[in-house]
């Protein structure tokens, strides 16, 4: 059985309707990517100072939305007179980072990994295509994937590692640890109030004047 939908006449005769192409949003240009880095702290009188902004670049390079995240990290902290917690923002970015690579095809994934030599690179299509897509970067003749955080997790492998199973291993462990800990830990209180008990016990027997028993 074939089942047609229409769409309703008010989205047909809509001024935008089938108007809108797709489009591939690159990375922003380093001009365009100061301004957005800068453009929130400075509406509330913060100042991104140099080694800030460095640490920008390293987590999210020119990709917006990285740096939205790194940013809201970092503006959290100015708000609160704290220093960046550089290990809660990596684990908030890791599976965005893994999903990326993720998505990459096996041949795109094999490129990125060979990168790393840094040799001079032929005319490859696929390398371009990332390029256009933002997943890459060209400085002189080499192309590098688009933050140096990128580059050091495709680099160590820890890109591949798969948290849903190591999730499915640690937890069980977890959950026994815990456990023993627990007990340990009653027994450590138990010890503790038996000795307080005792030594209260101990205090309220009025002691016989002449010694005796």
């Amino acid at each position: 059985m074939d089942f047609v939908f229409s769409l309703p006449h008010s989205i047909k005769t809509s001024g935008f309707w089938n108007i809108f192409t797709p489009e591939t949003i690159g990375l922003l240009d380093d001009v365009n990517i100061g301004e957005l880095r800068r453009s929130g702290f400075e509406r509330n009188n913060f100042f991104l100072e140099q080694g800030v902004i460095e640490k920008v670049d390293y987590y999210a390079g020119n990709f917006p939305f990285f740096n939205q995240i790194v940013c809201r990290h970092i503006f959290d902290a100015k708000v609160y007179h704290m220093e960046l917690d550089e290990d809660t923002l990596q684990i908030e970015l890791l599976p965005h980072y893994k999903n990326l690579w993720k998505n990459r095809t096996g041949e795109e994934q094999k490129l990125l990994r060979s990168l790393k030599k840094r040799k001079v690179v032929k005319r490859d299509s696929s390398l371009k295509e990332m390029r256009a897509r933002g997943i890459l970067k060209k400085t002189a003749n080499f192309y590098l994937p688009f933050s140096k955080f990128f580059f050091d997790l495709i680099n160590d492998r820890t890109i591949d590692v798969d948290n849903s199973i190591l999730d499915k291993v640690l937890k069980p462990l977890k959950y026994t640890l815990a456990v023993v800990a627990g007990v340990k830990g009653l027994k450590v209180i138990a010890g503790f109030v038996s000795s307080v008990l005792a030594s209260h016990i101990a205090n309220q027997i009025p002691e016989d004047e002449d010694g005796d028993g």
